[in-house]
């Protein structure tokens, strides 16, 4: 289902609803959208100043939050409610 919103790549990046860390992989921040009520994730690398998209695929739940890995005040940006956070 994520390949028919591809090129909803650049309008997820620019406008996400959250993005969190990946506990798994700290230099890893994942961009949660929800597009045509369906919520899709957006993993973005981070190495030597550069960042580039992995892959994006559709979930169910937020990475982490329900296995309590993650809490809201690990949250680096939420639409609406938190302010950037400086990249980890």
């Amino acid at each position: 289902m994520a390949a028919r919103y591809q090129t909803d790549i650049s309008h997820i990046l620019n406008n996400p609803d959250l993005i969190v860390p990946n506990y798994q992989i700290p230099p890893v921040h994942l961009y949660y959208k929800v597009v045509a009520k369906t919520l899709f994730v957006v993993s973005v690398h981070h190495k030597e100043d550069i960042r580039w998209v992995a892959t994006m695929h559709e979930t169910p739940t937020i990475k982490g939050l329900i296995e309590n890995k993650i809490a809201p005040a690990d949250f680096l940006y939420l639409r609406g409610g938190f302010k950037w956070k400086k990249w980890r």
